[in-house]
């Protein structure tokens, strides 16, 4: 199992709302125009207002990538949507994370969401564009309306849904707020040839400083952005 981690090189930018648009289910989705060019696996920090409250960063996690800047997903009672409307400004850095590679050979992709699937779309895309077969595993509700049509969605329990693919994919991706569960991590790993983790907690400084992402792992505590 490979925990998508923290990337050495930054750059600080400015990005623009430049829409919102509603998907249904009590989801919006943000475009925002920026220089930092995220890649499947990445995401930025973002400060939404320059004043104290709310002082941290928030970790925004593409839903798209496009050659002027990306998509993010936010709930309808998110208190950020205070800040961000279409014309308005935020101060941005990233991007953070690696690349998540893709098996030269995998022609069956498996994505599991657990309370953010849609961190996993740029996934999704990269493997579609290849001709890949691609399955999301759903734990919780979710507006499968807005996905890519060529996506085959499965909703249930997850142990049961990984036993019912265990061995077809070749690669598999899983997005979690923590350190997956013993018996959840020695699934995935039977499960495909390769299993990643994205780690989407909160990470407010997004360099290794703050220790507020820390995660305890087989092997001690980890931080969530490195």
């Amino acid at each position: 199992m490979h925990v998508l981690s923290c990337a050495a090189l930054m750059r600080s930018a400015i990005a623009q709302c430049t829409k919102i648009e509603s998907i249904g289910s009590g989801r919006l989705r943000a475009w925002l125009v920026s220089e930092i060019a995220l890649s499947p696996g990445q995401f930025g920090i973002a400060r939404f207002t320059s004043c104290n409250d709310p002082y941290l960063s928030r970790t925004l996690f593409p839903v798209e990538i496009g050659d002027q800047g990306f998509v993010i997903e936010l709930g309808t009672e998110d208190p950020f949507l205070r800040f961000l409307y279409p014309g308005e400004y935020l101060s941005m850095l990233g991007p953070v994370g690696h690349i998540a590679p893709l098996l030269p050979y995998a022609t069956n992709v498996l994505l599991v969401g657990d309370s953010q699937p849609q961190i996993l779309f740029p996934l999704a895309a990269q493997a579609l564009e290849r001709s890949s077969e691609v399955t999301l595993l759903l734990t919780e509700s979710y507006p499968v309306e807005a996905l890519d049509p060529q996506i085959e969605v499965r909703s249930g329990v997850l142990p049961q849904m990984l036993d019912d693919f265990s061995g077809w994919a070749h690669q598999i991706f899983i997005q979690s707020h923590s350190a997956l569960p013993t018996p959840l991590h020695h699934k995935a790993r039977h499960c495909a040839d390769e299993a990643y983790a994205l780690i989407s907690t909160a990470m407010p400084c997004g360099t290794g400083a703050c220790h507020a992402c820390a995660i305890q792992c087989r092997r001690g505590w980890r931080l969530g952005c490195r």
